[in-house]
């Protein structure tokens, strides 16, 4: 798999904290981590900000 951030080398990690354990893919080049916890929440941030886009632009062309 490829870093979207960077497009280096990404393995699985295994993280763990007190309560949970956890893998998620982890880029050699730049460390960044990505699960599907990560996936999903970027995913419903980009649909609210092109929303919120929608929304600008139809106010706007009210006038």
């Amino acid at each position: 798999m490829k870093c979207p951030k960077c497009n280096g080398l990404m393995f699985i990690e295994r993280f763990a904290d007190y309560f949970l354990t956890f893998h998620a893919w982890k880029c050699v080049n730049c460390g960044s981590v990505m699960d599907q916890t990560i996936l999903s929440n970027r995913a419903k941030g980009a649909e609210m900000e092109l929303m919120l886009q929608t929304v600008s632009t139809d106010e706007h062309y009210e006038d």
